[in-house]
């Protein structure tokens, strides 16, 4: 009885580390996606505002 029970505990890390990785490569990739959207975003808007600005000046300095 101890072995078979010792045994489902070694299945059970067995089968526990593999779903483990996947899990965490899963949460690296979502957090991956979400982060790239927004830094692309916040870096649109920081450039468009940027451009904004620089033309305005232009204006104004003539």
């Amino acid at each position: 009885m101890i072995i078979f029970i010792i045994s489902l505990s070694k299945l059970v890390m067995l089968s526990v580390v593999p779903m483990g990785l996947v899990y965490v490569s899963l949460r690296a990739v979502i957090w991956a996606f979400a982060f790239v959207s927004r830094a692309r975003r916040v870096f649109s808007k920081d450039y468009s505002r940027r451009r904004g600005y620089r033309r305005l000046n232009r204006e104004n300095i003539r």
